[in-house]
């Protein structure tokens, strides 16, 4: 008895049109949250460290290891330099060395009598 009452005929007469599925709205989610959800454009990414090794440190890119190709002429320069070190007093200038450097002559410790003078009179009260 109430859809009797209550009823009107636009409801009859007008139907939406069924809109195309280009012709609706994007989710933003969908494009915005690519990989941080499944979706329908990616799925879920997981979220992994890659694992460090020795590439990853800096020391192992800056030195490398390197050929050893000159190997035989390095030990020969080394050998002549060392023999020339041998020869001109380990590379000095061949002057003496009697253990006394400049502090020791700046700094020597006073003598008996220097010590005796430098103690002064008494100040004390009498």
């Amino acid at each position: 008895m109430q859809q009797l009452y209550f009823r009107t005929s636009t409801g009859q007469a007008f139907q939406a049109p069924m809109t195309a599925l280009k012709a609706q709205g994007e989710n933003f989610i969908e494009v915005h949250g690519i990989g941080q959800r499944s979706g329908k454009y990616m799925g879920y990414q997981l979220k992994r460290a890659p694992l460090l090794d020795r590439t990853s440190v800096n020391y192992n890119r800056d030195y490398t290891v390197l050929p050893l190709d000159d190997l035989q002429a390095t030990r020969e320069l080394a050998k002549v330099n060392k023999d020339k070190t041998k020869h001109n007093n380990m590379g000095g200038t061949g002057a003496p060395f009697d253990h006394v450097t400049k502090y020791t002559d700046d700094f020597r410790p006073p003598s008996r009598t220097e010590a005796k003078a430098a103690n002064g009179k008494s100040a004390k009260p009498k």
